[in-house]
């Protein structure tokens, strides 16, 4: 006999749907295992959603910041050449910081989708799951360390042609 269900966590806000299945005859003997296995899953759903959700909320806290200042400074006018120049290269880079980060939060939000959908972990070429410490260093990694640098050395054969 299978027994399968859903449950619903909601935890600071954010509710989280798990589907759990285990066969009744280990059920008694592994029964504390699952939990806890179960346990580690939430826990570490959660912590990725809320690492994850707190890195966007920066992102866009920053973003807006620049923006605010990019529009005090635009009625703020030097009328030395080198000092507009200057003021020009920082907002040129400033600009192009926030359209590094506009990208990254794109691939935030599709991790935050990958999560929702239990594919969150697992490379996408291969199907394996990606390592640990490669997640904590990049949340938002699609590919385990031997595909993406089998993904890089292709891309680097393309480039050289």
């Amino acid at each position: 006999m299978t027994f399968s269900g859903k449950s619903k966590l909601s935890l600071n806000g954010l509710s989280i749907n798990h589907e759990f299945v285990f066969l009744s005859i280990y059920a008694t003997e592994f029964s504390s295992v699952w939990l806890l296995y179960i346990t580690l899953g939430i826990k570490l759903e959660v912590s990725v959603r809320l690492k994850l959700i707190n890195w966007k909320k920066d992102l866009l806290k920053e973003s807006s910041n620049t923006l605010n200042n990019l529009q005090k400074e635009e009625n703020v006018t030097k009328p030395d050449i080198t000092d507009r120049a200057t003021e020009e290269i920082e907002r040129t880079f400033e600009l192009r910081t926030r359209d590094r980060e506009r990208k990254l939060i794109a691939k935030i939000d599709a991790a935050l989708k990958r999560v929702d959908e239990g594919t969150y972990g697992y490379c996408e070429e291969t199907g394996d799951p990606i390592n640990i410490k490669r997640l904590e260093a990049r949340p938002v990694a699609t590919f385990s360390l031997e595909a993406q640098e089998t993904h890089e050395k292709k891309e680097k054969n393309i480039f050289k042609s």
